[in-house]
């Protein structure tokens, strides 16, 4: 039997990170200490890309850093990363659908 399989690119947010030599900024918020937002986390200099020339800033947030890095993933997956948008060292970065 022959086969043809069109599958959903994945890979860990960790691995992501290290083939496109990103770092991820976590940062935690004064006062909130109990709260869902009380980290919230992102890439470095990266923002999403939206239609053909929109830059957005994404970030994701959570009672613990991993929680913030997992909504962050989410955010993410399936869409267009640019990293130093305004800068001599722009790159565009397809994300594929991140897994933790």
């Amino acid at each position: 039997m022959k086969l043809e399989r069109n599958l959903i690119d994945t890979m860990t947010i960790s691995d992501f990170a290290d083939e496109h030599d990103l770092v991820m900024v976590i940062t935690e918020r004064p006062g909130r200490s109990n709260e869902h937002d009380r980290f919230y986390a992102m890439f470095k200099g990266a923002e999403v890309l939206e239609g053909t020339n929109i830059l957005r800033g994404e970030f994701g947030n959570g009672y613990t850093e991993t929680q913030a890095i997992r909504e962050y993933g989410f955010a993410i997956s399936n869409r267009t990363l640019v990293i130093d948008a305004m800068g001599p060292k722009r790159r565009k970065i397809q994300v594929p659908t991140l897994t933790f």
